[in-house]
C-alpha cells in the first residue's frame, strides 16, 4: 500500500521516525505515536490516516547504510565521548546515554506477539512482506515480516544483508522465501508433518516406514532451504544457523543424509546388527528430536520451554552442589566398600590327597570358583558375608571368603570402581530399592556403617533432591509474578481504553440528552378550574387534585400524600420521564391488580428501564413523564427492586404516578379485570418468579412457532420453582449417595438376590437423573446448557442409557465406568471436593503447554529406547529369567516403562536394560530420571502446590447449593422441632460473642452498607451495631469487643485474610474464659501478643507466680466454706505449700531435671531387645531403673497436683498426656509385681511407655511449634483424605468390575504359576490337585471387593509392591481361567490413570495443607499476624529492626603490621591467606585430588598403587602448608572460622593415616 505526497513520491511511513519533516528526497516521514492511528502533518496538511508500516526495499536498505556512517562519523568526531551543554546549571547530552545503552525494546523481540497500538495500524496486505525495521533501538541492519499465527500477529526479523552472498531483500526469491516463512500454513504443514513422522517412528520394523521416512526427509530439506534463503547461513544476526532450534533442525537432516550415505556405501545388511563402527543406528536415534520442532513452532511451548531453561540455570548450582556431595558419597563408599559385596559364605574345602594331574591349589581355586558350593538362602542368592566384628556371619560347614564370584545383582551393585560407586549412590539418594544395598553393606561390615546411609539419605535424598523443588517452585513463582505483571499491564491499558471509550460514550449520550430536554416540552399537571401559575397549582385547588404541589413543604403530592423532593432547589414540579422512557414511580398504596405494597420500602421508586429493558422498549407512545434519573438523592432512594409488578394501564395517570385504590375515577370493571401476565427475559431474571410475571428462559424463536407459549411458561415456571427447592437438591443428594453405597456393594461371588438389587437400584437411580436432568432441562431452558454439571449429569444420564443398550455385547464394559462419575456430582453441595477438583481442573488448564512437553519427553526417550534397544532383549541374555516385563521390544512398552521410570523406579530395569545392551543404557535412563523426574515433576508439584491453600478448604467459598442444602436441612429441623422454642432460628439482630460463631461467620455478619450506616451513626452520638442502638458510652464497650475478639492469632491471623473483616460485632460480650485470656494477655496457646517462640523462656524468668484455684468452678460455689478455709491456720499454711511447690515446678532447674529423666527413661527404653533375657544383669537394671523413673514421674505429677491444682492440671493437653504415661507406668509396674507380664493386654501395657518421649514436646517450645502446626493440619488433612477416598472409591469400584475375581491362579507345590497351556481354568486345576499337587488360589492384594480394591490403589499409590498388583492385573484373562502372560496388556493405562489423578494429585495436596499451616504457624509466632494493626511504615520499621536484630557483626581480621621482621613475614602470610587467587589454587588442588581418588579401584596394580600414595602424600602435603600459612597470617583467627577448623581436623587425620600406615609397613618389613 503506498501514498503519494504532494511532490508526487512515494509517503514512505516508518515507526521510528522522530519527526514529520521532508527529506532531500521528497519523502514525508510523519511522526510515530504508537497509541494512536493518526500522526500530524508538516504543514497544513490533513492527519495522516495511512499505514505506519513501510515496505522495505533499496532506498531503505542505502537510508540504514547512510545511518549507520552518520553514527560512525559522530563517534568518531566526538573520540567516543558524550558531549554535552550547560542549560541552566544542569548538563544536558545531545544524545540520551540510556537511550544510547538500549540495543533493542523487549515488547518487539522476535517471536513476540505485535503490541495493540502497532496491531491496529498494521494492514493485513503487509502479512509475509519485507517491512522496514519497527524496533529503533536496533542497530544493525535488520528488517521484520508480520505475519499471523494462531489468531495473533507476530513479529519475524531477518537480517537485511545478502542471504547466501547473493540475495537482496528486495529480491523475488527471497521475498518469496520470506513470505512462505512466515507463512502459518507452512508452520502448519511443518507441525503436520512432525506428528505423522512421530507416528512413523513409533513403528520402526513397519515396512512402510522406511519409505515415509525419505518423503518426511525432503519435506524437512525443503524447510531448511525456504529458512535458509529467507535468512541466510550463519554470518549476521537473524540468519537461520543463530536460531539454536534452527541447529536441532540442521543436525537432524544432516544426520539423516549421513545414515542414507552409509547405508548405500556399507555392505548389505544381513538383517542383524553387525555392532560395527559404521552402523547407523545411532545416527537414526536423531530422527526422534523432530519432535521438538514442535516447540520452535508452537509459540507457547517455546514460552514454557525458556522457562525450563531459566528454571535449568538456576538449578544448574543445585545439581553441582548435588553432583559434589555424589561425588564425595562415592568416593567415601569406593574408599571404605570396595570389594566388600564379593564376600560369599563358601563350603568348607575337604580333605584332598595331591595327584600329579591337579595340585592342592588348583583343586582349592576350582573349589573356590564352583558356584555350586556358595550357600543361597532361601530366594535363591548368594548370601553375603563379613568377618568384621558384628557382620554377618556365615552357617556351620562355611567360610566366610573374600573375592568370591561376581557383585551382586547381576554385577551391577558395587563400589569397585569410582563409576559403580556413582551409580550405587545415586540409587541411595533417589530412594529406588536402596534397603537392598543397605542390607548387603550392614551384613558385610556390620551395623555402625548405618551412619552412611542415615547420612546419605537424610543429606542427599530429603535435603539435596528437595532443594531441586524449592528451586524449580522458586523459579516458577518468578516466571509466574512476571506473567502476572504482564498480564496486568496488559489488563490496565485494556481498562483505561475501555474507560476512555464510556467516557466518550457518556460524554456523547450527555450532549444528546441536553439537546433532547431543550425539545422536550414542559409537563402540565390536570387542573379543575383551569388555573395555572407558571407550571405549579394554586394552593386552593391542591385539595381536590390528584397531583398537586404542597404551597407550604413545596413537595409534589400525589392522592393527597406527599412525593418526596428530589434534589436541592429544584421546582417541585420537575419534568417526569414518559413510560416510553422506561421510569415509573410507584405509589405507597398498593395497586388494583393484585400487587401489595412493598413492606420495606413503601415510597419505593422504581428504575424500570434498568429493572425491565422489554418495558423500556415497549414504545406505547405515551406523552407521560416521571423522575429524572439524574435528579433521585442517593441518600434517600432505597436499593432497586429489579423486577416490581406494576399497575395495570388503568391505575396510571397521564404522567406515569401510579395511582392509588382511593382514586374514585377507576371502574369496577378495571379493578375486576385480570390482567395479562408480564413477560421478562431469562437474562434479566433474578431467579426468583415474582407474581404476575412468568420469566422466559427459552429460546427466541419458541415464542414465534409454538401456539401454546404462555401454557409452557406457566409450566416451565412451575417446574423451576420445584427443581429451585432446597428439598429437590437434597434428594438428588441423597440418592448420589445411597447409589454410590450400592454401586460399592458388588464384589465377587456376590449372590444372585444382591445381584438383582443391584441391577433394579441402578435402574431406578438412571430414571431419577434422568427425571432430574428433563426436569431441569424444562425448568432452565437454554440456560441448562451453560451450566457444566448440567452438561456432565446429561452425559452420565446418556451414558447409562447406552449401557442399557449394550448391555449384553461384549466389549463394552467401559462404558459402565461413566456410572462411577455420579459420585462427582457430590461436588455440588460438597465445598472441600469442589474446591480440589477446581484445583485440579485449573492446574491441568495452566499445565496445557507443560504437560505437552512432558508428553514430548517421554515420546522422546520412549523412541530412542525402542530405535537402540528393541532387538536386545532376547531370552539368551536373561538365562531362565525370561524376557522382562518391562522392556523395549514394543512402542507401548517402552512408554509404560519411561512412565515408571519417571515414578521413581529405575534401577532394577536398568539393571535389565545392562544385561541386554551394556552400559548404554545409562544414556536413555539418567537423563530420563533427570530431566523427567526431578526438572518436570517437580515442576508440576510447584504449580500444584502454589494452585492449592488450605484457605482455601476453610475459607468463606460460599456456594448456592451449600445454601440450599442447609436452608433444607433447616426446614426438616423446624418441621420436627416447631414446637420446642429453643429450637427455633433466633434473628441475627442479637448480641453475639465472639466465640459464639466461626471467625468467619463473625467477620461476614455484616456488609458495607451496614458498615456506612454504623459510621454515620457514630457521628450523631449512638452506634448501631446488629440492629440494636448503643448510646455513646458503649462505643468503648465495643473496642473491647473487638479486643477481645482478635486476642487470639489465629482469629487476627483469619481477620486479616477475609476482605469483608468489619466491626460487625461491636456490642457483642465475650465468653468468661476468653475474657481472662484477654485479662493475661495471652492467646489461647499461651503466648502473649507479639512474643517470638524463642522468646518464651526468657518471659517465664519475670512471670508473676500465681496460685490458681485447686478445684473447678462447680465445686467452688460454697464461697462461705472456701473463705472460712483460707482464713484458717490450715488454709494459710496450704496456700503457702502450694506457692512454693508452683516456684519449684516453674523453675528452668526442675523442668530441666525432668527433661534429663525423660531422657535417660527413654534411653534405658531403648535397651530392651528380644536378647534381653540372656543378659539377666542388665535386666535387672532396666527393671529397677524402671521403679525408679516410674516413682520420680509420679512424684512430679503429685507436686503439679499441689502446685497447679487440679483445675489447671487437667485442663491441659500436655499435662494430661504426663498424667495418662505416668498411669500407664505404674500399671505396667504392678502388672509386673503381680506376675501379669505374660500375659499380652499387659505386655501391649508396658510397650505404651514408649509414649515418655512425647513428654519432652511440652518442655521444649520449638517442639511444641511442630506438634502444634501438624494438629491444626489434621481437619484440612481430614478434609483432603476423605475426597481423596472418594477419588479413590471410582477407581476401586471400576477396579472391581474389570478384575473381580480374576486374579486366581492355578500353582504348583513349589509355589509357581502354571502356564494356560498346562491348566486352562479352575476345573482343570481342582481335579489335578490330588495327583499333582496343584491349588487354585488367589492374590493376597486383589480387587474382589471395594474395600479390598482400597488396599491394592493403596499399595499402588505408595509404588511399594506395586508391580506385582500390576503384573495380576495384565495377566488376567476371565473369572475361573488361568491367567496369560500380559493377556489383558492395556489395564496398564487404568494403573496410569489411578497414579495420575488418585496418587499424585489428591496426595500432593496433603504436603500443600502441611505447607500453609506451617507457614501459617510461622506468621503467628513472628507475630506477623499483627500486621494488619500496623500502618505500612510502622510494618517497615519493623521489618527493619527484625533484620538489624538477625545481623551479627563479623569482626575484621586485620593486616598485621610491619614493624619488624616476624611482623612483615606475618604480613606476607596474611595477603597470601586472604588473597582470592591463592583459594583458586587450592580449589584447583582439591580437584585434581578428587580425580586421583577416582582413579582408585578393585584389584588395582601395585604400579598404580604406588603412584596413589605419592598423590596422597603431595596433596596432603600441599593442604598442610595451606593450614600453616593460613595459621600464620591470620593468627588465633584461623580457627573462629568452622571451615578452617573443619580443614584443620582433615589435615590432621591425613597425616595421622599417613603416619600409620608408614609404621605398618615398617613392622610388617
Amino acid at each position: 500500500m503506498e501514498m503519494k505526497g504532494k511532490d508526487g513520491d512515494k509517503n514512505h511511513l516508518s515507526p521510528f521516525d522522530q519527526n514529520g519533516t521532508q527529506g532531500k528526497d521528497g519523502r514525508i516521514s510523519p511522526s510515530w505515536r504508537p497509541s494512536s492511528a493518526k500522526s500530524s502533518r508538516v504543514g497544513d496538511e490533513e492527519e495522516d490516516t495511512g499505514p505506519r508500516f513501510r515496505l522495505y526495499d533499496k532506498r531503505s536498505w542505502e537510508d540504514q547504510v547512510q545511518k549507520e556512517k552518520d553514527a560512525q562519523r559522530k563517534l568518531d568526531k566526538n573520540n567516543g565521548k558524550a558531549v554535552a551543554h550547560l542549560v541552566d546549571g544542569e548538563l544536558k547530552f545531545e544524545d540520551d546515554e540510556e537511550e544510547a545503552k538500549k540495543t533493542r525494546d523487549p515488547t518487539l523481540q522476535e517471536g513476540n506477539i505485535l503490541p495493540d497500538e502497532l496491531s491496529e495500524v498494521f494492514t493485513v496486505d503487509y502479512y509475509g512482506k519485507p517491512l522496514e525495521e519497527i524496533d529503533k533501538y536496533i542497530k544493525d541492519k535488520t528488517f521484520v515480516a508480520i505475519a499471523p499465527r494462531f489468531s495473533n500477529k507476530y513479529i519475524h526479523r531477518f537480517t537485511a544483508t545478502k542471504a547466501l552472498g547473493c540475495l537482496t531483500p528486495w529480491n523475488p526469491v527471497r521475498k518469496l522465501a520470506v513470505y512462505i516463512a512466515t507463512n502459518q500454513f507452512f508452520d502448519y504443514l511443518v507441525i503436520l508433518t512432525i506428528l505423522c513422522n512421530c507416528v512413523f517412528l513409533a513403528m520402526p520394523d513397519d515396512p512402510a516406514s522406511e519409505t515415509a521416512e525419505y518423503v518426511f526427509l525432503g519435506i524437512y530439506t525443503m524447510e531448511c532451504i525456504v529458512k535458509l534463503t529467507a535468512r541466510g547461513l550463519i554470518i549476521n544476526k537473524f540468519t537461520y544457523l543463530r536460531d539454536p532450534w534452527n541447529w536441532l533442525d540442521f543436525i537432524v537432516i544432516i544426520s539423516a543424509y549421513v545414515t542414507i550415505v552409509i547405508d548405500f556405501t556399507s555392505a548389505p545388511s544381513t538383517g542383524e546388527e553387525d555392532g560395527s563402527v559404521f552402523n547407523p543406528q545411532m545416527l537414526r536415534t536423531f530422527r526422534v528430536l523432530r519432535a521438538l520442532k514442535t516447540v520452535s513452532i508452537v509459540p507457547g511451548l517455546k514460552t514454557i520451554v525458556g522457562a525450563l531453561l531459566r528454571a535449568f540455570k538456576l538449578l544448574f548450582e543445585v545439581i553441582i552442589l548435588t553432583t559434589f556431595c555424589l561425588m564425595i558419597f562415592a568416593l567415601f563408599g569406593l574408599q571404605v566398600y570396595v570389594g566388600i559385596l564379593r564376600q560369599k559364605c563358601v563350603a568348607n574345602v575337604p580333605e584332598y590327597n595331591a595327584t600329579p594331574s591337579k595340585s592342592y591349589l588348583a583343586f582349592y581355586d576350582e573349589w573356590m570358583k564352583n558356584d555350586a558350593n556358595w550357600y543361597q538362602d532361601g530366594e535363591g542368592e548368594y548370601l553375603i558375608c563379613g568377618n568384621a566384628s558384628a557382620a554377618g556371619s556365615c552357617p556351620s560347614g562355611y567360610t566366610c571368603m573374600p573375592d568370591i564370584g561376581e557383585n551382586p545383582n547381576f554385577g551391577y551393585t558395587s563400589f569397585d570402581h569410582f563409576g559403580w560407586a556413582m551409580l550405587t549412590s545415586f540409587q541411595l539418594i533417589t530412594l529406588d530399592f536402596w534397603e537392598d544395598t543397605y542390607n548387603k553393606v550392614i551384613r558385610a561390615m556390620g551395623p555402625w556403617n548405618v551412619l552412611f546411609f542415615v547420612i546419605v539419605v537424610f543429606f542427599g535424598s530429603f535435603y539435596l533432591i528437595n532443594l531441586m523443588l524449592a528451586v524449580v517452585a522458586m523459579s516458577y513463582e518468578e516466571e509466574a509474578v512476571n506473567t502476572n505483571r504482564e498480564k496486568e499491564e496488559k489488563e490496565r491499558k485494556e481498562a483505561a481504553k475501555d474507560k476512555a471509550k464510556k467516557e466518550a460514550a457518556a460524554d456523547k449520550a450527555q450532549a444528546d440528552k441536553e439537546a433532547a430536554t431543550k425539545e422536550t416540552t414542559k409537563w402540565k399537571p390536570p387542573k379543575e378550574d383551569g388555573k395555572q401559575s407558571n407550571g405549579t397549582n394554586n394552593n386552593k385547588d391542591s385539595k381536590d387534585s390528584k397531583v398537586g404541589n404542597n404551597s407550604k413543604s413545596g413537595t409534589v403530592t400525589v392522592n393527597g400524600k406527599p412525593l418526596q423532593n428530589y434534589g436541592k432547589g429544584r421546582n417541585p414540579m420537575v419534568k417526569m420521564p414518559s413510560k416510553d422512557s422506561g421510569y415509573s414511580v410507584q405509589s405507597n398504596v398498593s395497586s388494583h391488580s393484585g400487587g401489595s405494597k412493598d413492606k420495606d420500602d413503601p415510597d419505593n421508586i422504581s428504575l424500570d428501564s434498568q429493572s425491565n429493558p422489554r418495558k423500556a422498549d415497549s414504545g406505547t407512545g405515551s406523552m407521560s413523564h416521571g423522575l429524572n434519573s439524574d435528579s433521585i438523592d442517593k441518600k434517600t432512594t432505597t436499593p432497586i427492586k429489579p423486577f416490581i409488578k406494576q399497575d395495570s394501564l388503568a391505575n396510571v395517570s397521564s404522567s406515569g404516578i401510579h395511582l392509588g385504590d382511593n382514586d374514585g375515577d377507576i371502574s369496577t370493571k378495571t379493578k375486576s379485570s385480570k390482567p395479562p401476565p408480564k413477560i421478562i427475559k431469562g437474562e434479566e431474571s433474578t431467579g426468583r418468579n415474582e407474581p404476575g410475571t412468568l420469566v422466559d428462559r427459552n429460546h427466541a424463536c419458541m415464542g414465534k412457532c409454538c401456539y401454546c407459549f404462555i401454557p409452557w411458561l406457566r409450566l416451565q415456571n412451575l417446574v423451576f420453582i420445584f427443581v429451585s427447592d432446597p428439598f429437590f437438591d437434597l434428594f438428588i443428594t441423597l440418592c448420589i449417595g445411597v447409589n454410590t453405597i450400592f454401586m460399592g456393594l458388588e464384589y465377587h461371588n456376590m449372590p444372585d438376590q444382591l445381584v438383582t438389587a443391584t441391577t433394579v437400584a441402578n435402574i431406578v437411580f438412571t430414571v431419577i437423573f434422568t427425571l432430574e436432568a428433563v426436569l431441569k432441562l424444562t425448568a432452565f431452558g437454554k440456560f441448562y446448557f451453560s451450566n457444566g454439571w448440567n452438561n456432565f449429569d446429561l452425559v452420565i444420564v446418556a451414558a447409562s442409557w447406552i449401557d442399557f443398550a449394550l448391555a449384553d455385547l461384549d466389549g463394552v464394559s467401559v462404558i459402565r465406568t461413566f456410572r462411577l462419575l455420579r459420585v462427582f456430582k457430590l461436588a455440588q453441595s460438597w465445598k472441600t471436593m469442589r474446591v480440589l477438583l477446581s484445583i485440579i481442573m485449573s492446574t491441568l488448564g495452566a499445565l496445557g503447554n507443560l504437560t505437552v512437553i512432558l508428553v514430548i519427553i517421554i515420546y522422546i526417550f520412549a523412541v530412542i529406547g525402542l530405535q537402540l534397544f528393541r532387538k536386545s532383549y532376547t531370552e539368551d541374555k536373561f538365562g531362565g529369567d525370561g524376557v522382562p516385563r518391562w522392556n523395549f521390544n514394543s512402542f507401548f512398552h517402552a512408554l509404560m516403562l519411561i512412565f515408571r521410570i519417571l515414578c521413581g523406579e529405575w534401577i532394577e530395569e536398568l539393571w535389565n536394560c545392562m544385561r541386554a545392551a551394556d552400559e548404554l543404557c545409562m544414556v536413555v535412563f539418567l537423563p530420563t530420571l533427570v530431566f523427567g523426574y526431578f526438572i518436570v515433576l517437580n515442576l508440576f508439584l510447584a504449580l500444584l502446590l502454589n494452585a492449592f491453600g488450605s484457605e482455601s478448604l476453610k475459607g468463606s467459598d460460599d456456594n448456592e447449593e451449600d445454601d440450599k442444602l442447609a436452608l433444607a436441612f433447616g426446614r426438616i429441623k423446624q418441621f420436627c422441632c416447631c414446637c420446642c422454642n429453643r429450637f427455633k432460628k433466633t434473628p441475627r439482630t442479637a448480641s453475639v460473642g465472639p466465640d459464639d460463631l466461626d471467625e468467619e461467620k463473625q467477620i461476614g455478619m455484616t456488609d458495607l452498607d451496614n458498615d456506612t450506616k454504623d459510621k454515620k451513626a457514630l457521628a450523631n452520638g449512638t452506634l448501631k451495631a446488629n440492629g440494636i442502638n448503643h448510646d455513646k458510652g458503649e462505643v468503648d464497650k465495643a473496642f473491647d469487643a473487638k479486643r477481645d475478639k482478635f486476642s487470639d492469632f489465629d482469629a487476627a491471623r483469619k481477620a486479616s485474610k477475609a476482605k469483608d473483616s468489619t466491626a460487625s460485632n461491636a456490642g457483642s460480650t465475650s465468653k468468661a474464659g476468653e475474657t481472662k485470656d484477654k485479662k493475661d494477655g495471652k492467646d489461647k496457646d499461651g503466648m502473649t501478643l507479639g512474643d517470638e517462640a524463642n522468646d518464651m523462656d526468657d518471659d517465664d524468668e519475670n512471670k508473676e507466680t500465681v496460685v490458681e484455684d485447686c478445684l473447678p468452678g462447680f465445686c467452688m460455689k460454697n464461697h462461705a466454706l472456701w473463705s472460712d478455709f483460707d482464713e484458717s491456720n490450715f488454709g494459710k499454711k496450704w496456700y503457702k505449700l502450694r506457692y512454693t511447690m508452683c516456684k519449684i515446678v516453674e523453675h528452668k532447674a526442675f523442668e530441666y531435671s525432668i527433661l534429663v529423666c525423660i531422657a535417660l527413661s527413654s534411653m534405658s527404653l531403648a535397651f530392651e531387645d528380644v536378647y534381653l533375657y540372656t543378659r539377666p544383669e542388665l535386666e535387672a537394671a532396666l527393671y529397677y531403673s524402671n521403679i525408679v523413673f516410674a516413682v520420680l514421674f509420679t512424684i512430679e505429677m503429685l507436686m503439679k497436683w499441689v502446685a497447679l491444682g487440679f483445675k489447671k492440671y487437667f485442663t491441659s493437653f500436655w499435662t494430661i498426656l504426663d498424667f495418662f504415661i505416668v498411669v500407664i507406668s505404674l500399671a505396667s509396674l504392678i502388672a509386673d509385681a503381680a506376675g501379669g507380664e505374660d500375659i499380652s493386654a499387659f505386655r501391649s501395657l508396658r510397650t505404651l511407655r514408649a509414649f515418655r518421649p512425647l513428654r519432652a514436646i511440652s518442655r521444649w517450645q520449638s517442639m511444641r511449634i511442630v506438634v502444634n502446626a501438624l494438629m491444626l493440619a489434621i481437619p484440612a488433612i481430614l478434609n483432603v483424605l476423605v475426597v481423596c477416598m472418594v477419588f479413590w472409591l471410582i477407581f476401586s469400584i471400576m477396579g472391581v468390575q474389570f478384575l473381580s475375581g480374576r486374579f486366581y491362579k492355578c500353582k504348583d507345590a513349589s509355589g509357581e504359576v502354571l502356564l494356560p497351556s498346562v491348566v486352562a481354568n479352575k476345573t482343570q486345576c481342582l481335579a489335578m490337585a490330588a495327583t499333582h499337587n496343584y491349588t487354585w488360589v488367589n492374590s493376597n492384594i486383589n480387587f474382589d471387593n471395594v474395600l479390598s480394591g482400597y488396599l491394592a490403589l493403596f499399595q499402588v499409590a505408595t509404588y511399594e509392591g506395586w508391580m506385582e498388583v500390576m503384573d495380576d492385573a495384565v495377566d488376567s484373562t476371565e473369572v475361573d481361567q488361568q491367567p496369560s502372560f500380559e493377556n489383558n496388556l492395556y489395564m496398564y493405562l487404568y494403573f496410569v490413570a489411578f497414579i495420575i489423578f488418585g496418587s499424585f494429585f489428591t496426595l500432593n495436596l496433603i504436603i500443600g495443607v502441611i505447607i500453609d499451616n506451617f507457614n501459617a504457624l510461622k506468621k503467628k509466632y513472628d507475630g506477623s499476624a499483627l500486621d494488619m494493626f500496623l500502618t505500612q511504615g510502622q510494618k517497615n520499621y519493623m521489618n527493619t529492626l527484625k533484620k538489624l536484630g538477625s545481623k551479627k557483626p563479623q569482626k575484621t581480621i586485620k593486616r598485621p603490621k610491619a614493624r619488624g621482621c616476624l611482623a612483615a613475614c606475618q604480613a606476607v602470610f596474611y595477603d597470601v591467606a586472604v588473597s582470592t587467587k591463592f583459594d583458586l589454587c587450592i580449589v584447583i588442588v582439591i580437584f585434581m585430588n578428587m580425580i586421583a581418588m577416582a582413579v582408585d579401584h578393585y584389584k588395582m596394580t601395585e604400579y598404580v598403587s604406588n603412584i596413589l600414595d605419592i598423590l596422597n602424600i603431595l596433596f596432603t602435603t600441599i593442604f598442610t602448608l595451606e593450614s600453616v600459612i593460613k595459621i600464620i597470617g591470620l593468627r588465633h583467627h584461623y580457627f573462629r572460622q568452622p571451615w578452617n577448623v573443619f580443614d584443620f581436623v582433615v589435615v590432621v587425620v591425613s597425616l595421622v593415616i599417613i603416619l600409620v600406615e608408614a609404621a605398618g609397613k615398617i613392622y610388617l618389613r
